[in-house]
């Protein structure tokens, strides 16, 4: 039996599915149980070093190593799980990972949140695309053989660069944004791009850089809503910013918003 077994004894296992079928709703993972998950299907931190040489080798083939937006890591999962709970995901929510590496966090918000209608991801590395369809495929094994059943929302990872992909139906997207191209503290480019395919309400989690408040002169833009600090085994501090998408009626109004400090 592996260690993920072991929350899932075959009394409280049974006992959580009753109360679930008896409320009509599917099962979600609790935070713990996830993490289990996750551990058991993704590996170690020494995998993910692997799949970070992955992504290094992908970049130098296209002549890009020097790239920093093709930085590969694993965002924090007890962090994102904040910041997601921050984002208040909604019944019939799609969720959005701009940059989903191995289909981790992809994959993480899928348990966790029974209500989406669809989780999915962008990757630009072919061997991490690839990885993260394996590893759906495996998860929904693992859980099946936990006798879990699995959520309903569609599961979808693309193969692509985000600059040409649409992502306008989303309603919650996590940018690991923390290598991004940025004017200064602010990913102008990136606020650009959400702010003109977004629709206003849709929330967006950056990490580490902000979003702009203004994006144009038609005042498309993001508000702050909230951040949050915590350990990130990546770069061993991180501070989530949560967003939405707004338009702003009166830039007169516009409030300063504090930078985040480095």
């Amino acid at each position: 039996m592996s260690f993920v077994s072991l929350r899932f004894t075959a009394t409280a296992r049974k006992e959580r599915l009753r109360v679930h079928r008896d409320k009509g709703v599917r099962y979600a993972l609790s935070k713990a149980e996830t993490a289990d998950v996750l551990t058991e299907i993704f590996g170690t931190r020494s995998d993910a070093f692997d799949r970070k040489g992955i992504a290094m080798d992908d970049a130098g083939r296209r002549g890009r190593s020097k790239d920093l937006n093709l930085t590969y890591g694993e965002y924090d999962l007890d962090l994102f799980t904040k910041l997601l709970d921050r984002a208040s995901p909604a019944q019939g929510d799609t969720f959005l990972d701009l940059g989903s590496g191995c289909g981790r966090l992809v994959l993480a918000a899928w348990m966790l949140y029974d209500h989406w209608k669809r989780c999915f991801g962008v990757e630009i590395v072919d061997p991490l695309h690839k990885e993260s369809i394996a590893k759906y495929g495996d998860l929904r094994e693992h859980l099946a053989s936990l006798e879990v059943p699995c959520p309903t929302a569609s599961v979808d990872f693309i193969m692509g660069d985000l600059n040409e992909t649409d992502f306008s139906e989303a309603d919650v997207v996590f940018c690991y944004s923390t290598t991004w191209d940025s004017a200064g503290p602010v990913l102008t480019t990136l606020s650009r791009r959400l702010s003109e395919e977004l629709r206003p309400g849709t929330r967006v989690i950056t990490t580490d850089k902000m979003l702009a408040e203004v994006c144009d002169a038609d005042g498309r833009g993001f508000q702050l809503l909230d951040q949050i600090d915590g350990s990130n085994k990546d770069t061993f501090f991180s501070t989530g910013y949560v967003w939405e998408r707004i338009d702003r009626t009166n830039l007169e109004e516009l409030v300063p918003r504090p930078s985040p400090s480095f």
